[in-house]
C-alpha cells in the first residue's frame, strides 16, 4: 500500500470486515429480538453489540482513509512535476486556484478570479526577462538644437529570454504618434518603444538610434525605416530559429531629451525578475537626480544621488516586476541655466 491511497486488495480486505460486521450486527439484532431465552439474550446482544462496533471502527477507518487520499491528492497538485495534473480537468484546475488565492488573501471570489486570470495571462507571455540589467547613461548633447539645450541618453540593456527579442522580427520603434506607442507598449514584437513628444526636434536618427542588438553575443543586421511621425529599426529572426531555449540578450540605443524638460520616464514594458536599472550622471550638469519608481510587482529599493556624489543611482527589485510599472527620473537644474520649462518630453 503506497502512501496516502489504498490498494485494491487492501480495499477488498477492508470492504470484507465490514461486510462480516454488518452480518454479525443484524445476526444478533434479529436473534435477541426472536429469542425468548435469557442466557441467550445475552449473546445474542453481546453479537449484535459486536458487530456495531465493528462497524464504527470500520466508518473510522474509512474517515482516516479518505483524509489521507485527500492530501495524497493535494500533495499531487502541488507536486514539482506539472504532470501529475494532466488528469484534472481544466475547470476544476480553475475552480481550484481561485479557491487557493481567495483563502490566502482573505478576498472576494470576483478579486481572487481576476487575480488569477491576470496571473495566466502574465504567465503565458513569451516575452518573460530575466536578470534584467538596464544602465541609463546622461551626457550633455554637444550641439544646440533650434536654440534648445538637449541631453543625450545612452540606454544599455541586457537580459535573459526564451523569445529572441520578438516572434518573426523585433522592432524598436520612436514615435510622436500616441495611439501607435500605446499599441507598441502591448506587441511582443516591439522593444522598449520610446515616446518622442517634442515639437522642436525632428524625428531622424539623432534624436533615436538603435546603435548594437545581440543575441548570445552575436550581432543581429539592423533595417531602419522612417516616416513623418515615427523611426523604427527592425532586427529579422533566422530562418527557422526555435523560440524554447534560453537565449541571452543585449541592446544599445541612443535619444536626446531637452534639459528644461526635467523628467524622463522608463516604460516596463514586458515582465521581467529581477531588474536593476542604474542611472550615470556623472558629467551632467545638474545639482540632483531622484528615482521615482512605480513598480506592480515587486518594490524596489532605490539609491538617490546628486553631482557631488559620483555614485550612479540605482533601482533594484528582486522578483517579478509587470508590464504598466515606470521609473521616472528627475533632475534639478543649477539656477540660471535657462527658463522653467517643465514639458515631459523623450518619454522610453
Amino acid at each position: 500500500m503506497s502512501k496516502g491511497r489504498l490498494s485494491f486488495p487492501y480495499r477488498i480486505y477492508r470492504l470484507r470486515i465490514a461486510l462480516a460486521a454488518t452480518l454479525l450486527a443484524a445476526v444478533g439484532l434479529i436473534s435477541f429480538l426472536l429469542t425468548s431465552n435469557d442466557k441467550l439474550e445475552d449473546l445474542y446482544l453481546a453479537l449484535a453489540q459486536t458487530g456495531v462496533l465493528g462497524l464504527v471502527i470500520e466508518a473510522v477507518n474509512r474517515t482516516i482513509a479518505g483524509q489521507m487520499q485527500q492530501e495524497s491528492f493535494l500533495d499531487g497538485i502541488a507536486a514539482d512535476d506539472p504532470r501529475a495534473l494532466r488528469a484534472i480537468a481544466p475547470q476544476t484546475l480553475d475552480r481550484a486556484a481561485v479557491n487557493i488565492i481567495s483563502h490566502r488573501t482573505q478576498s472576494e471570489r470576483d478579486v481572487a478570479r481576476a487575480s488569477y486570470e491576470l496571473a495566466v495571462s502574465l504567465a503565458g507571455r513569451r516575452d518573460q526577462r530575466t536578470n534584467e540589467r538596464v544602465t541609463i547613461t546622461l551626457n550633455p548633447h554637444p550641439e544646440l538644437i533650434e536654440g534648445i539645450q538637449y541631453f543625450s541618453i545612452v540606454v544599455r540593456n541586457s537580459f535573459r529570454t526564451t523569445l529572441p527579442l520578438g516572434g518573426d522580427s523585433s522592432i524598436f520603434l520612436a514615435t510622436r504618434d500616441p495611439d501607435r506607442y500605446a499599441h507598441a507598449r502591448t506587441d511582443a514584437r516591439y522593444i522598449d518603444p520610446w515616446f518622442f513628444d517634442d515639437p522642436h526636434a525632428p524625428i531622424s536618427a539623432e534624436a533615436f538610434t538603435l546603435t548594437a542588438c545581440r543575441i548570445d553575443g552575436i550581432a543581429r543586421p539592423i533595417a531602419t525605416d522612417r516616416d513623418n511621425d515615427s523611426i523604427w529599426y527592425t532586427i529579422p529572426a533566422k530562418r527557422g530559429e526555435k523560440h524554447t531555449r534560453t537565449r541571452d540578450v543585449a541592446f544599445e540605443y541612443r535619444a536626446i531629451v531637452p534639459a528644461q524638460a526635467h523628467q524622463l520616464w522608463y516604460d516596463i514594458t514586458s515582465p521581467s525578475r529581477d531588474l536593476t536599472i542604474t542611472i550615470n550622471h556623472e558629467n551632467l550638469p545638474i545639482q540632483r537626480l531622484t528615482s521615482r519608481p512605480t513598480f506592480f510587482g515587486a518594490q524596489p529599493s532605490v539609491t538617490h544621488t546628486n553631482t557631488q556624489d559620483s555614485a550612479p543611482a540605482a533601482v533594484t527589485a528582486r522578483g517579478w516586476i509587470y508590464p504598466g510599472s515606470s521609473l521616472s527620473i528627475v533632475w534639478t537644474l543649477p539656477i540660471g541655466t535657462g527658463p522653467a520649462d517643465h514639458r515631459v518630453i523623450g518619454t522610453p
